[in-house]
Order: C-alpha cells, then structure tokens, then sequence
C-alpha cells in the first residue's frame, strides 16, 4: 500500500470502506494468550527499559498510510518523541521523499503504544484471552471449522470459524549455549527474576574484609545483538546508584555488528524493495532459507546502544567467543533450587571466572511445530517445514497439496509474522513485513477489488 499513489490510495480505502458496509456481518476475533493487546510487546519493552523503537516512524501497523504515526505526533504535539538516529544521514537514501520529511527518525516507545492504542480503541474486533489448540471439521458441511481454544482459566472452549490466520513471532526454542542449560542461576532475559535480587548475590573478592559495606556483583550477559545489549545495559543502570561495585560481562560468539536496521536498509528502501523480493521469490526454499540467514546476518546494534555501550566501558567487558559451564568446580557447592546465594563457575578460553546471575539473549531457533496448535495442524494437514519455517503457498495459505480429501479437507489457515519468512522474506517478523503479509492475506480472504 505504501508503494501506491494518493489517488490509487484514496480508491483503495474506498473500495474496502464499501466492503465493509456489504459484509457488515463479518466478525473479526483476535485470540491471544495476554489480556490486552500487546500485552508481551509492552512487558518485554518494559524489561528493557527500551526508550525508542529501532523501526523508523514509517513502520508501523496502519496499511493504508505510512505517514500515520507521524502525522499522529504532530497532531498531538509529540515531535518531540522522534529521534534522530543518524539513519537519515546515509547517502543511499538521500533520495527519498521520506529522509526529507522525516519518516526515518525513531519513534518513542511511548508515542508508538499510544499510536497502537489508539487505533486497537477503533477496531471492531473481538479480542479473546487464550490459546488456540486444534481444529476440526464442522458438522455444518459448510467451508467453516471448529476451532478449539483454552481460556486464562484453562476452560476448553469453541469457535466457529470460516478464515484462521497464524499471526506470529518466530516460534521455537530458545537457544541455550553448550552447558549452561545446567547452570544454577541462570535466566533467560525475559525472565522477571534476570535483574532482582541482584544484591543477595553477593560475592566478596579475596581479600576485602567481610565488613567492607560494599558488595561485588559479577553478571554474565550471554548474546550478540541488541536485545544482549539492551540487557547488559540495563543490568548496569539499574544499579549505578546502588552502594555495590557492579561488573557486567557480555559475551558474544562474534564481534558486536554495528548497523541501524536488523535487515540492509534496502529492504526499507521502496526504489529497491520490490527488485529485492521479486528475488527471493523466484529463489528455490533451500536459496530463500540461505538469504534468510544472510540478509539478517545474525544480530546487530544500532550506533545510538553502541554509544551507550561504550559510555559504561568501566563497568562493561566485552568478551568474543564461547563460554562453559565448569560443573566440576561447582560440585563442591550445594545448590538449594531457588536460592540466589550462589556463585556459578564459567571457564573462557582457559581461565575460571564466577558470577553471581548469567542471563541469556541468544535468540531462538526457528520452531513452528514447536507450537502445539501448529503441531496439531501439521498432524492432520501436513505440509513440509524447512528448517522450521512452514512451506506456505504464495497467497500466505496452509495448503496441503496431496491427501485433501472431502473427510479431511484443509481448512483456509494463512500465516503471517516471523514464521513466514519463506513467502514474505527477510523483513517478515518486521512491521513492514507483516503489513505486506496482511495486505496478501486481506486479498485473498476478501478480495480487495
């Protein structure tokens, strides 16, 4: 949509205003485990402490208009919850229309919940706290299906549904080094106990007298991308007014990677971003899975956290490479479950290290049968799944190609976010990939013309 013209854009909201008024009976219900929208987008931005997005102003939900959230902040006097990244300075897009307006400028994390609020308080829809687990054939004989679903309170219930749509990140397992799945007090960094308690971990050096008032706190940070940064840092900030002397290592398998998007920003780029996907889409799975891998490159960090980064260097260490988790000296210690009055012994080339909390922020690895709906879909609908990414059709659908029979005809399930990576690219799991993957998906559910 973005790529359209004003007039084109102007037809298009007509035409889909007219549909909605031809198909007032169409309900919309969004079913999710949280109780609200963006329940888990807030709680993790929350954990970080994550002050701006890393998507520019042009990113977000609304199809129709790119300029939305922009137009939001002036219309509220919120220009001032832009932030200048320095993207706009790169001379690949002094071109554009946007760097000069400026829709490259981060947005608040603020000023983009209230964006979303505003626009969820308008929706129609239905929003239902639960998860989906399996679906079935209706009895109706209709193209409708049976879609069971478990409430907060785990009550079973059903819906009737005609169109399912997976809407989600990437689904899998986190991934966990070598070892350290056995480490006592370790967290992952969504974990609400990775940054309390932090002071009943102490660990007093050799030689400072037990008296001394000042505790020595040692955190390991496992991870090479911004969400590891992110971590590390907040581990620091949220104790430098604490009376202890606070050390945070992180660790990474590779140099940080300093750049401003996690994709090239010619993916961003609208004079290159049709080029590039008319690419990949005529790429064979295995090609596709192989620039997946590439175009993200593993993770990165903006300029403005590497600043901040450095700015805490007394407090930080930066270790390159793999860390394991030493049980045989740990065996010595009694570890009681639970108790944070711990130290856990880490070996990094050669040398033993103890900290007092390891936390991880090493990404996960791409799952979708990992998720029991889409497990359960897989058993009677199968379909093949590349490296975890299921082998969706063009228009986004779950369509088995053999053995759909009347019985046990497919039910019209589309996918969108991080898991549709192998139709929609590398910018899938991003903003402008999911507004992409919903204008396909709209298409083919109701046709736009």
């Amino acid at each position: 949509m973005d790529n359209l013209t004003d007039e084109q854009l102007n037809r298009a909201n007509n035409s889909l205003s007219l549909k909605a008024n031809k198909n007032s009976n169409l309900n919309i219900c969004v079913l999710d485990p949280s109780p609200q929208w963006m329940d888990t987008w807030k709680t993790q931005f929350d954990q970080l402490q994550i002050k701006h997005l890393r998507s520019p102003v042009l990113g977000h939900p609304d199809i129709f208009d790119n300029k939305a959230l922009l137009t939001y902040a002036r219309h509220h006097n919120r220009e001032d919850e832009l932030f200048e990244s320095g993207c706009a300075e790169m001379k690949q897009l002094h071109g554009l229309g946007e760097t000069q307006t400026g829709l490259w400028k981060l947005p608040s994390t603020k000023l983009f919940v209230d964006f979303c609020d505003d626009m969820t308080g308008r929706l129609k829809h239905v929003y239902l706290q639960g998860r989906a687990m399996d679906i079935e054939d209706s009895s109706s004989g209709d193209s409708s299906h049976v879609l069971k679903w478990e409430d907060a309170s785990g009550v079973m219930n059903v819906l009737t549904v005609k169109h399912i749509i997976v809407a989600s990140g990437v689904m899998g397992k986190a991934l966990v080094p070598f070892g350290l799945e056995k480490c006592p007090n370790v967290f992952s960094w969504r974990s609400n106990h990775a940054f309390t308690n932090l002071k009943a971990t102490q660990s007093i050096d050799a030689g400072t007298p037990p008296e001394s008032p000042r505790q020595n706190i040692r955190v390991l940070v496992v991870g090479g991308g911004l969400t590891a940064v992110q971590t590390a840092l907040r581990v620091i900030k949220e104790h430098k007014d604490d009376d202890i002397d606070m050390q945070c290592i992180l660790c990474s398998k590779r140099t940080l990677k300093e750049k401003h998007f996690d994709i090239p920003v010619e993916w961003f780029d609208r004079r290159h971003q049709t080029g590039l996907l008319s690419g990949f889409y005529h790429e064979s799975v295995e090609d596709r899975l192989q620039q997946l891998k590439d175009i993200r490159d593993g993770g990165s960090v903006p300029k403005m956290y590497m600043k901040h980064f450095k700015k805490y260097e007394k407090q930080m260490t930066y270790w390159m490479g793999q860390v394991e988790y030493d049980c045989q000296n740990d065996l010595a210690q009694e570890h009681n479950e639970g108790d944070d009055n711990i130290k856990t012994t880490i070996r990094y080339q050669g040398d033993y290290h103890q900290f007092d909390r390891i936390i991880l922020a090493c990404g996960v690895t791409p799952d979708c049968a990992s998720n029991p709906f889409v497990s359960n879909i897989l058993k009677k609908w199968k379909l093949p799944i590349h490296e975890g990414f299921p082998d969706i059709t063009e228009d986004l659908q779950w369509k088995e190609s053999t053995n759909s029979t009347k019985q046990n005809r497919t039910p019209s399930i589309f996918v969108s976010g991080a898991m549709a990576g192998l139709q929609v690219g590398p910018d899938a799991g991003n903003l402008m990939g999911m507004r992409r993957a919903a204008t396909t998906i709209h298409g083919s559910v109701q046709p736009l013309w």
